[in-house]
């Protein structure tokens, strides 16, 4: 475990004059932190904080985000696993790159282990600025969503993705399968969202992932579990979106 930093370096020299806002974020205790501070010390390309001071922040960020029970924002700072890919000669360099990719790992499964529909009044959608055809889902849903987009951007976590996957074909839950359904039906838009800008790499890792969450067995299997649950629980409105 580092020592919680002084300061932060500005490695790449992009938060000029923004020393009142570094020291808003290092004065408080970790418990204290939410995701817009995790956005700052992570920054995708301009990250607050260098190797050292970052590696203070990870496991504090990971609880964070284990901690969470959202339902119309996201707990996972975008930039977290750029910044953790970003520092992976660090990483390995201290023996702690493995460590790191379980840490994630661990995290992800956490969250899945629990799967509780909110679901949202009219009212409640038009003050979110929310839809109300999407007013149900699973709480961390979003967390869950963002997380699984961003791994599969970089080959670096090509075996957290493997043993992800792993654990959800395996079924060994209820919640797990109800999860599994939650996320072929996410993959989904992965095929109306195309770049032209994006490296093929990633195109063939989602298209590996979605077909790995459309085997149709594993599917058929999850889909029996999670749709007589949650039918039970009144909670039809749900299977219109993910199951049908």
């Amino acid at each position: 475990m580092t020592s919680k930093p002084s300061r932060f370096s500005d490695p790449y020299s992009d938060w000029h004059g923004c020393e009142n806002l570094f020291k808003d974020i290092l004065d408080q205790e970790p418990i204290d932190l939410n995701v817009k501070d995790y956005r700052v010390i992570f920054a995708r390309h301009l990250p607050a904080a260098d190797y050292r001071e970052g590696l203070y922040y990870i496991p504090h960020c990971l609880d964070y985000i284990r901690r969470g029970q959202e339902h119309h924002t996201s707990r996972y700072p975008d930039s977290l696993l750029w910044w953790i890919k970003n520092y992976q000669q660090h990483f390995e360099s201290d023996g702690q790159w493995e460590n790191v990719l379980q840490a994630i790992t661990q995290l992800v499964l956490d969250l899945l282990t629990s799967f509780v529909l909110f679901d949202l009044s009219e009212q409640q959608c038009a003050d979110l600025g929310r839809d109300f055809d999407y007013s149900i889902g699973p709480y961390n849903q979003i967390t869950v969503h963002e997380m699984l987009d961003d791994l599969t951007i970089w080959t670096e976590y090509a075996g957290v993705l493997e043993a992800l996957i792993a654990q959800l074909k395996a079924l060994k839950t209820v919640n797990h399968a109800r999860w599994y359904v939650e996320l072929a039906a996410h993959s989904r838009i992965w095929c109306l969202l195309y770049d032209p800008s994006t490296p093929l790499d990633n195109y063939a890792n989602k298209e590996r992932l979605f077909h790995e969450l459309h085997t149709f067995e594993s599917l058929q299997k999850a889909e029996e579990i999670a749709r007589s649950i949650t039918h039970s629980e009144g909670k039809s409105k749900y299977n219109k979106l993910v199951l049908l």
